[in-house]
């Protein structure tokens, strides 16, 4: 493949707009913490479609974790298909300048890298939102993504991130649009103008839709991140969270942050026994506790109100989502 953007795929919590974010909090840190009355917590399944997406178990099948913000995002699925689409355009504008582009190739390395993105982070980017919760999954591959566990994950060449042999400096200046300096590189070797920023930004303008380039809307990110963010601040989640400890403790763990580091290597090449046990033990003490549906909950109770609040930038946000994924299967449809 030859690369594309980074995209907000692991990083939506910390990409957020500072203003926006600010905004939120302030105007919405009142929002209820989810629960019913009595202090029941409420975990109504509701089918994922725009403006109704208010549901702690989501998804075809209803197995995912899924938000109200979810509907109006890019799902995991959706932003590997992106990114190919770019891939596929940067190839291109590869190949008009004489390099080679094996499309076949590139399309089966993205087959690959979107399904173990899926099992790694789910339909809608929260496997790991709350940490391990699943105890069958956490035994088997610790605090480890699966894909990295398992060894299906796709290897990453830095010398050869786009699977086509090494690069001459030539190609690279073209694929980059810099100068081994780091100069921009404006024409090649024969005169042939090269696009500004390179090749792998050959495709920019064509996912650029209402400022959103290659990924959500700024009221998607923000949203995504300071509910995250004022969900931790809950009574019912700090409450859930101790028990969560309490639990862990019980079984000879001191842990206090289900989101802090355990002291395992999740990079390592195999996953030890010490840490099975204890990520199923950590899985099993927030489904002891229900840690991550009242967790859950609480984000869901605040996204709902402000997307409530906020409707006509939510709407923007679907037509933005929808413009962007019809240009995305344009591409790959021309591709084949």
């Amino acid at each position: 493949m030859y690369g594309s953007s980074p995209s907000g795929r692991r990083g939506r919590l910390a990409v957020a707009a500072t203003a926006m974010t600010a905004a939120v909090a302030a105007s919405v840190a009142g929002c209820g913490s989810g629960q019913g009355s009595g202090g029941t917590t409420t975990t109504a399944a509701v089918k994922p479609a725009a403006g109704a997406f208010a549901t702690l178990r989501g998804g075809p099948t209803h197995d995912q974790i899924a938000l109200p913000v979810d509907a109006y995002a890019l799902t995991v699925p959706e932003r590997d298909r992106l990114d190919h689409s770019r891939s596929v355009l940067a190839g291109r504008c590869m190949r008009s300048f004489g390099y080679r582009y094996d499309a076949a190739a590139d399309k089966a390395v993205a087959v690959r890298t979107a399904r173990n993105h899926l099992g790694d982070f789910g339909l809608y980017e929260n496997k790991r939102r709350y940490g391990v919760t699943d105890v069958a999954v956490a035994a088997r591959y610790g605090y480890h993504l699966v894909s990295a566990a398992s060894g299906t994950a796709v290897p990453q060449d830095e010398a050869d991130d786009h699977g086509l042999g090494k690069e001459s400096p030539a190609e690279q200046e073209v694929r980059f649009g810099t100068d081994p300096k780091g100069k921009p590189a404006l024409r090649t070797a024969s005169g042939q103008p090269i696009p500004p920023n390179g090749c792998l930004s050959a495709g920019d303008a064509t996912f650029t839709v209402q400022g959103a380039t290659g990924d959500d809307t700024e009221a998607v990110r923000a949203l995504a991140s300071t509910s995250f963010e004022q969900s931790q601040q809950d009574p019912a989640v700090v409450a859930a969270r101790t028990a969560w400890s309490k639990c862990l403790a019980a079984k000879g763990y001191t842990f206090t942050d289900p989101l802090g580091n355990p002291g395992f290597d999740a990079g390592a090449p195999t996953v030890s026994p010490a840490e099975s046990a204890m990520a199923a033990a950590d899985a099993a003490c927030k489904q002891q506790t229900h840690l991550t549906d009242v967790w859950l909950a609480a984000e869901a109770g605040f996204q709902q109100k402000w997307i409530a609040a906020h409707p006509a930038d939510f709407r923007a946000a679907k037509s933005v989502h929808d413009e962007m994924m019809k240009r995305v299967d344009q591409v790959l449809g021309a591709a084949g």
